[in-house]
């Protein structure tokens, strides 16, 4: 994870700004110096006698996706989803000038790249997915939601070196053997039809794909 330096903002006028947006008393800021997003900064909002709050300051507008997804799987029940807290004003976040604020509970514990987890967390880890996965987004997330169009040109690259494959002393044996065969299960790994009968009379390299366009959902 990036380390990244303070944003050019008076605390002052930050602590005084959450305060007032989220109702909050005895703020405390403590600047996170993580994340991946030059345009985004992170702080730990520590208040007594609370757990405190994690905060997101972004120069200009976040996705909306990051922002009205989380909310909305919350609202489907899936607590596990950790997502912006809403201003005493309704609203999911503050705006600051330039800046756009979001308030989130702060979840402290260990980091599970280097532990993992326990046999429990799997099964709770897998009944989560299998509540998202049931989920069904309301037309306004669905519009929002990112459409990523994949690109490929391997299918073009690997039968530009076909010729070469099958000379070659190291190469001859697998080519002949799985050469044709691969590439019909590539084919139909990018989702298109494939017939083997079409492919002994065509060849391996016919009609063969080069976009599929692929839904993502979040981020």
């Amino acid at each position: 994870m990036a380390v990244i330096d303070k944003p050019s903002i008076d605390e002052r006028t930050l602590t005084a700004e959450v305060a007032q947006a989220w109702g909050l008393d005895g703020v405390d800021l403590v600047f996170l110096p993580i994340g991946l997003d030059g345009q985004a900064w992170a702080y730990r909002i520590n208040i007594a006698g609370e757990d405190g709050y994690f905060m997101k300051v972004r120069r200009g507008e976040f996705a909306p996706a990051a922002v009205s997804l989380p909310q909305y799987l919350r609202a489907q029940c899936l607590t596990h989803v950790v997502a912006p807290m809403g201003t005493r004003s309704g609203e999911a976040g503050h705006v600051m000038g330039g800046y756009r604020i979001l308030l989130y509970p702060f979840h402290g514990g260990g980091n599970l790249w280097s532990r993992g987890l326990t046999d429990r967390q799997w099964i709770e880890y897998g009944q989560f997915l299998g509540e998202l996965h049931s989920i069904v987004p309301s037309p306004r997330i669905e519009s929002i939601l990112p459409v990523e169009n994949y690109s490929t040109t391997a299918p073009a690259r690997v039968h530009a070196r076909s010729t070469e494959a099958a000379v070659s002393d190291v190469l001859d044996a697998f080519w002949q053997r799985y050469g044709a065969r691969g590439m019909y299960s590539f084919r139909v790994g990018l989702g298109k039809p494939a017939s083997p009968a079409r492919d002994r009379l065509d060849g391996p390299w016919a009609a063969l794909p080069n976009t599929r366009p692929v839904a993502v959902q979040g981020g």
